[in-house]
Parts: C-alpha cells; sequence; structure tokens
C-alpha cells in the first residue's frame, strides 16, 4: 500500500522558503526598498502612483472582491470561490483580488477560511479557456504572464501565511485550485472531494506549486498522479497527504458555524473533533502500489513506458493507452519539472514554474491546440507537435526552463532580464541561465526602464 504522506510546509521553514535579499533601490523617482526578500514582495505588491512613484497599493474591501464573496465575522474571515457557472475556474484578476485580501487578513484576522460556493466544485483551476484566447489578442502574452504570477503569489500567500487557513476542499480541486489550498496548514476533504492534476491532457504540466508537493508523495504515486492526470476520490484524498481532516460533507455548514464562532478558537481541536478517521480506510490504488513505485521511478517517459510494458497487466495496458494520448512535451516538462521539484524550496518550485509557463504558454503551442481539442471545439482530437516521444529532443525541454531575455541592458553591476515583470539579477551571480536565489525583486517593465532613465548609478 502506498503510505499516506504530509506535505505540509510551515510558513517559517527556513529550508523551505528563501529570505533572499537584493540592494536597496535608490533614486530620484523611486522609493527606497530595503532588504526585501521572497514573502515581503509577494505580500507588497508594487506599483506606479501617476508621478511614477513605486508604491505599495492599497485597496479597500469594496475595491478587492464583491460583497458576497468576502464575509468578516469579527476577526475571522471567508473567502468564497463564487463562480459555480465556471466551476470556480481562476483569471488574474480574481487571483490578484484574493491576493489583496489575504495580506490584509494575515495581519487582522485569527481564521482564514476558503471554500466553493457550490458543494459540487471547489475550484476546477485557472480558466484555460481564457488565457487561450487572451493568447491570441495583442499584448494577451504578458496578460497571461501576468495571471500566472497572480496564481503563484497567491500560492506562496497561502503556503506562508501566519494565520490558521483553512481550505475547505469539497467537490472537484484541479490545477490552480491546489494552489489556493493545498499550500495552506489545513485542508478539509469530504465524501465528494475529486482531486485531479490533468493538466498533461492539454500539452501542459502540473503548476500552481505541484512540482513541490507531488514529487514528495511516496511511492512515485505524485509522478503517477502528475504523468496521467489519475482522479483521486473521497478517502483517497486524506490517505495521499492532500487533505489534513475528512468530514461528511453533511457536517460541512456545522464545521463552518463553530470554526466561524466569536471569540479564540483552536482551529487544530475542532477539525479534529469533526475529523472522521478510518483506520481500516486503503487507498484505491493500494493493489497497484508496487507497479507505481517501479514503473514511475524510470528516468525518462520513454523508460516509463518501457517497464509498463514489460509489466503487461491489463492495468499497466490502460496506462500505457493513456500516456499515448497525452502530449509528448507535457509528458517530459512534467518529469523533468518533477524531478528538479523534488530537491527544490517550496519558493524555488514556483519560481521554475513561472519560468516554464512563460516559455511554455505560446501561439501555436500544444497548450494551445489541448485547450481547442479539449474545450473549444471539444473534438478530442489534438495534433501534438512534436508528435512522438522521440522527437522531443533533451535540449527542447532544457530551453523551457531557461529565464526568456527581453532586455539586457547593464547598469553598473545589475543587469535587467526577464519577460514583462522582470527580475532584477547581480551581473554575474547567475551565470548559465540559473535564476537561483540571488534576486527577487519583481517590477514593471517601465518602472525598471524609468529607474534607468532616471539614474545611472548601480541599483
Amino acid at each position: 500500500m502506498v503510505q499516506a504522506v504530509s506535505f505540509h510546509v510551515t510558513a517559517n521553514s527556513a529550508q523551505n522558503y528563501s529570505t533572499t535579499t537584493i540592494s536597496s533601490i535608490n533614486n530620484s523617482c523611486l522609493q527606497p526598498l530595503h532588504q526585501l526578500n521572497l514573502k515581503e514582495i509577494v505580500r507588497n505588491d508594487h506599483c506606479y502612483d501617476e508621478k511614477k512613484v513605486l508604491v505599495p497599493q492599497k485597496l479597500s474591501q469594496r475595491q478587492i472582491v464583491e460583497k458576497e464573496d468576502v464575509k468578516e465575522f469579527g476577526d475571522k474571515g471567508l473567502i468564497t470561490l463564487n463562480k459555480p457557472q465556471a466551476m470556480n475556474t481562476l483569471t488574474g484578476s480574481m487571483l490578484k483580488k484574493i491576493n489583496e485580501v489575504l495580506r490584509q487578513w494575515e495581519s487582522t484576522k485569527q481564521i482564514v477560511m476558503i471554500k466553493g460556493a457550490d458543494e459540487k466544485v471547489f475550484c476546477a483551476g485557472g480558466d484555460i479557456k481564457k488565457i487561450s484566447f487572451d493568447l491570441s489578442k495583442p499584448g494577451g502574452t504578458e496578460i497571461v504572464r501576468d495571471a500566472f504570477r497572480q496564481l503563484y503569489i497567491s500560492s506562496h500567500l497561502v503556503g506562508t501565511f501566519k494565520k490558521p487557513y483553512v481550505a475547505i476542499i469539497n467537490g472537484i480541486v484541479m490545477g490552480g485550485g491546489a494552489g489556493l489550498s493545498i499550500h495552506g496548514k489545513y485542508r478539509v476533504s469530504t465524501e465528494t472531494t475529486v482531486f485531479a492534476m490533468p493538466e498533461t491532457r492539454i500539452g501542459y504540466y502540473p503548476n500552481a506549486g505541484a512540482t513541490y508537493f507531488l514529487p514528495r508523495m511516496n511511492g512515485q504515486l505524485g509522478f503517477y498522479l502528475g504523468l496521467t492526470g489519475y482522479k483521486l476520490k473521497g478517502r483517497d484524498i486524506k490517505l495521499t497527504g492532500i487533505s489534513t481532516h475528512h468530514v461528511s460533507s453533511s457536517r460541512l455548514k456545522e464545521l463552518n458555524e463553530v470554526l466561524l464562532a466569536p471569540g479564540v478558537v483552536d482551529v487544530g481541536k475542532i477539525l479534529d473533533k469533526f475529523d472522521e478517521h478510518d483506520s481500516t480506510a486503503e487507498l484505491s490504488l493500494a493493489d497497484h502500489s508496487k507497479q507505481i513505485a517501479y514503473c514511475f521511478s524510470g528516468d525518462t517517459v520513454e523508460e516509463i513506458i518501457k517497464r509498463l510494458k514489460e509489466d503487461n497487466s491489463t492495468w499497466a495496458q490502460s496506462v500505457i493507452e493513456t500516456l499515448e494520448g497525452l502530449s509528448p512535451t507535457g509528458l517530459k516538462i512534467t518529469l523533468e519539472i518533477f524531478k528538479r521539484g523534488k530537491t527544490m524550496s517550496f519558493a524555488e518550485c514556483l519560481k521554475m514554474e513561472y519560468v516554464v509557463d512563460c516559455n511554455l504558454v505560446k501561439n501555436e503551442s500544444d497548450f494551445e491546440e489541448g485547450v481547442r481539442a479539449l474545450l473549444i471545439d471539444k473534438d478530442l482530437l489534438p495534433v501534438w507537435n512534436p508528435k512522438t516521444l522521440a522527437e522531443v529532443t533533451n535540449e527542447y525541454i532544457y530551453n523551457h526552463f531557461q529565464p526568456i531575455c527581453l532586455i539586457d541592458i547593464p547598469i553598473g553591476s545589475f543587469k535587467c532580464i526577464y519577460a514583462g515583470k522582470l527580475l532584477l539579477i547581480k551581473q554575474g551571480a547567475n551565470e548559465g541561465g540559473d535564476y537561483g536565489d540571488e534576486y527577487f525583486a519583481i517590477l514593471n517593465y517601465v518602472e525598471v526602464v524609468e529607474a534607468m532613465k532616471a539614474n545611472e548609478e548601480e541599483l
């Protein structure tokens, strides 16, 4: 049997969360930024005011999200994903509003909860149809990249949240929905919960921090889930560590009332009281745990398929059939990014995913073709390019992990690189395309250029 594994990351874990700093920026048009680290930047997303001064933007609750989506219960807060007609799929603007709420509530609330408005779905992931349409617009690439940026800010906020964060993952949770839930301290599943990361079906790879938590599952189970898009249901969710507690959906209303009741509450004790633990429960994939552990420890997708063919069981044949219908590029990127993510910190995984996203989401890509075949034309006949695993070379895959250089203008000891939202990286400190731990200031392209024009000093 594949044993359960907990992959929760505590907010103060130095080994998981980067606290790297950059030099302060001082010139006539920028407000000084001292000792910024990843957490601080995520919590203080910077933008220009009318005078082009870099300042944190503060928004009121009415400006942040619609009234019915955010409710305050004294020192407790509830976020409800309320787009059931679209399975609560996420857009960049939705995520930006959620991020603003989380930043404010981290210092003002005792508990933060998040759930879906419809009991059938928590969140089915990003609005990939919108992403595909945006790509066809002038300037659409930057819109899409900013949406991904908001997704990773959300994931990091949830993973480092200083107060108890409770995600009620009732119904479907996929893709970006994992980013808003699985990285949090408490995740509550029910008998109706369905979890999957099916991105390889649209020529993509599991992101939203999945490259951190899936590879850490025991027995290569996460590799199996990520490559095949297999759905876990009900008690499987807790047995794999995706949820921390399992509660009957009929008791969720009562649980919500207790957690949001006035006064000080012990979230852990309350959830333990509601938890329906079953010591006899067994993972639905238990009968195939040894096969999964062996076959999906192959170093390449080709090796995985070779081992499945050697197994030659009915189960193995069905898995081969699944893999052979998926994007060769998506499969190879998924395996490579999981292998890298297994030894990276959570923050490093998010940075890596954003780099791959910027390289992978393009016009005439497997992603666009997968969305067309699955969600737009719905013919279920994607034409992948390259068509075969053999045509997808290592060089082609590795290129997706290289930062994109839109600009390379040295100023003193710094150069600016990246896509749309630029990273300031110390020149010479990251040779070979490494986007490692020397940086993290995310600034708009215009902000960086204005800073360059205004001052010739070192940044």
